[in-house]
């Protein structure tokens, strides 16, 4: 029962750092820009 549970751990932490690496690469190709304090970030309407 032990080496079950061991295995189970084991296993959805791998799964984790899968997922966690997935969406560094996945994440890293979308071109993020930084925003800007300055002025207001919808345009005004008229």
């Amino acid at each position: 029962m032990t080496s079950y549970i061991e295995q189970s751990k084991n296993m959805f932490v791998q799964m984790q750092e899968q997922m966690q690496n997935q969406a560094k690469t996945m994440f890293s190709s979308f071109p993020f820009t930084q925003p800007t304090p300055q002025g207001n970030p919808e345009p005004e309407k008229k």
